[in-house]
């Protein structure tokens, strides 16, 4: 299981994404959709194998935290960030179906999850993940 917390930056929409607001202001939607953007960008990191996409999603708050699979736990953006690149170069093909999305906001903080199918070739081997939560 991984639980990723990330800066937004952006904004987009996905209709098929469960939003649970905290409160009930006018910025929901907004963080929302800056949420949902940030989420659909960090997947592209995946797919574009662009490192330097990573410097605009996690928040600089040495607070931040990464919890991946096991018992591993990334804090701090530079520490996320340098995980996160290493062995990106052994990964190719990658390709991602979700299901189940769910942001929960809570002031200025997103916790987001989903379960889905993660396929893709490690060092000339095919590896399918399949019902997975990320």
């Amino acid at each position: 299981m991984a639980m990723i917390f990330l800066g937004c930056n952006n904004s987009n929409t996905n209709p098929g994404l469960n939003l649970n607001p905290g409160t009930n202001n006018s910025t929901n939607a907004d963080d929302a959709k800056a949420s949902i953007a940030t989420v659909e960008a960090y997947l592209n990191f995946y797919i574009n194998k662009k490192i330097e996409i990573l410097n605009t999603l996690f928040s600089d708050d040495p607070e931040t935290v990464v919890f991946g699979v096991g018992a591993s736990l990334w804090k701090g953006k530079e520490t996320i960030i340098k995980n996160l690149t290493n062995g990106i170069n052994d990964i190719d093909d990658s390709n991602f179906s979700f299901r189940d999305q769910s942001i929960q906001l809570s002031g200025n903080i997103a916790w987001f999850s989903q379960l889905g199918n993660w396929s893709y070739d490690y060092k000339g081997q095919l590896v399918d993940l399949q019902g997975i939560r990320i």
